[in-house]
Parts: structure tokens; sequence; C-alpha cells
């Protein structure tokens, strides 16, 4: 399933600039690609990937800078497992 975010939208303005995505079962190469192949972002992608985290992007609204950092969230997509065997 494909969810496409509007940023210009009000309604998808917070959910297109804060969100969290998983990084450890792609390559570094790959991943680091889109960013054309930033130092800072190597090293944020690679400490996800070591860590088994997930990566947290938000927007700064005053700056409007887009910050990339290490989740708290596991990688390993336990918090999405919502149904349980019996469900």
């Amino acid at each position: 399933c494909t969810v496409l975010l509007a940023p210009d939208a009000d309604e998808d303005a917070f959910l297109s600039y804060h969100f969290e995505a998983r990084v450890c079962p792609l390559a570094l190469a790959a991943v680091t690609r889109v960013f054309d192949f930033q130092t800072d972002v190597i090293s944020v992608v690679e400490e996800a990937q070591f860590r088994c985290r997930r990566v947290s992007v938000c927007r700064i609204e005053k700056t409007g800078t887009i910050h990339m950092r290490v989740a708290l969230t596991s990688d390993r997509g336990l918090e999405l497992d919502l149904a349980a065997a019996n469900a």
C-alpha cells in the first residue's frame, strides 16, 4: 500500500515532514544516494543500521530545515505488528 502525501496541503503538512523510516533492510549506498551521498546522512544511516533502529526525519518550522536523526524505535518492525495469531 502506497500513501502519497502532499507537503503543501494543510492536512498532510505535519506527516510529510515528521516520520520514521526503516533503513536496516536497505543498502547504505541505496539510501544515501537519495541525499547525494552527504557525509552527515551517511553517518546517521550507518549508526541507525548498526543499532538496528529507524531514522527519524522532521522539519523545523521556523527555519524550514529538514533534520534526520537515529530514532528510538527499533527497525525490527515489532512495533507495527498489531495483529495477534488469533485475530
